[in-house]
């Protein structure tokens, strides 16, 4: 799925029922993976977290799940809907009893888990539940993660839903991407919700963006700080990229389409998937890391399945062919540099473009002479 930058802060766009499907596609064809649904304090929590927005950054969808994150991709031009963790849970149980699929709960107190499997049983009869969970409130032992580790993987879930809050939760899913099998879901709240433990606000409320209102009515002691600072800082992040947004489309009149095709070859299918996502969320993170250095906009982004393609506003003073020089010194090693794990997954040459050539032997710069096939465009 393509991602969109909230201010640093990537989030996955596209349609509910593609990302429903996306999730499952991740727990067949990925050996592991995990979801963040993103809400404005966890864009804030990135924003002001540089480790926490490696975090983020590493997952492999990450969901609009506030309504002002969603609303924020409009101004951007992109009509995205609302992905909230709240909708996708139940949804989530319902899809993987159809598709035959396992789901197991971690996280949260025994008495809401108790109550989850309870409700869900009744309302859908034929969902395997693999199993449940509820680890001590503390810091856990060597020992004891490595028996968590086995206990889920011997129960073999497609879906691992995870309740420990942000961005605990988050953290716990990036450490152990590529310990659990299985695709894991940060989704909190939306364990006590389903539990009936917790309340969801009314839906007009919903749609008018105050669902943290109701939250904040529910448990002020705890939330009140949380809301006002992330809440303020959220707005006037806004209000900064609105008005840097239209000073920069003043400066940006050139644009610059670059096209970089490939073949994968020797890859097993099942790890296409798993692959196809290093590969995007890596030069997501790089180009536009490079663009900004160069004062330059990414407009758009593609990772499709036979080539790379990326549109890059620049400013007057900045000439295309340095531009590019950047982007062939920066993005020639960038995958096996930053994702050292992918030479134990992959053979050697089993990927190479006609502008970037990445093997687990060699990293050869010299073939990025044929990187920049590129032409201007017109505003």
């Amino acid at each position: 799925m393509v991602k969109e930058n909230i201010f640093t802060f990537p989030v996955s766009t596209g349609t509910y029922q593609q990302f429903i499907d996306e999730i499952f596609n991740l727990s067949e064809h990925q050996f592991s993976s995990y979801v963040c649904f993103a809400n404005v304090h966890m864009v804030i929590e990135a924003y002001n977290n540089p480790g926490f927005n490696t975090v983020v950054r590493g997952a492999d969808i990450v969901t609009p799940d506030g309504k002002p994150v969603a609303l924020f991709l409009r101004l951007k031009k992109i009509k995205q809907v609302r992905v909230a963790g709240l909708d996708v849970f139940p949804d989530l149980l319902r899809e993987a009893e159809h598709r035959g699929k396992s789901v197991y709960f971690y996280g949260t107190t025994d008495e809401i888990l108790d109550k989850i499997e309870e409700k869900a049983r009744f309302e859908y009869p034929g969902l395997n539940i693999a199993g449940l969970y509820s680890p001590p409130f503390r810091k856990l032992s060597t020992e004891e993660e490595i028996g968590i580790v086995n206990q889920i993987n011997a129960a073999k879930p497609d879906l691992v839903l995870v309740a420990l809050g942000c961005p605990k939760q988050e953290q716990w899913m990036a450490d152990h991407k590529s310990k659990i099998k299985g695709c894991m879901l940060g989704l909190g709240h939306a364990f006590k919700v389903y539990a009936g433990v917790s309340k969801r606000c009314p839906k007009w409320m919903q749609r008018l963006s105050l669902e943290w209102a109701y939250r904040l009515y529910q448990e002020p002691g705890r939330l009140w700080k949380r809301y006002f600072y992330t809440n303020s800082l959220f707005v006037l992040l806004t209000l900064k990229y609105l008005i840097t947004r239209r000073s920069v489309s003043e400066n940006h009149k050139r644009q610059i389409i670059f096209k970089c095709e490939y073949n994968v070859v020797l890859v097993p299918l099942q790890r296409f998937s798993h692959m196809m996502n290093v590969i995007s969320n890596t030069l997501d993170q790089d180009l536009r890391e490079i663009c900004t250095k160069e004062r330059c906009v990414v407009k758009e982004l593609n990772i499709k399945s036979n080539y790379i393609h990326f549109r890059v506003s620049i400013p007057p003073e900045i000439t295309i062919s340095n531009l590019t020089e950047k982007l062939k010194q920066n993005l020639s090693a960038v995958l096996f540099k930053k994702n050292p794990s992918l030479k134990s997954n992959y053979p050697a040459k089993s990927f190479w473009t006609n502008g970037y050539f990445v093997s687990t032997d060699v990293l050869q710069d010299d073939v990025m002479n044929r990187y920049a096939r590129h032409e201007l465009v017109k505003n």
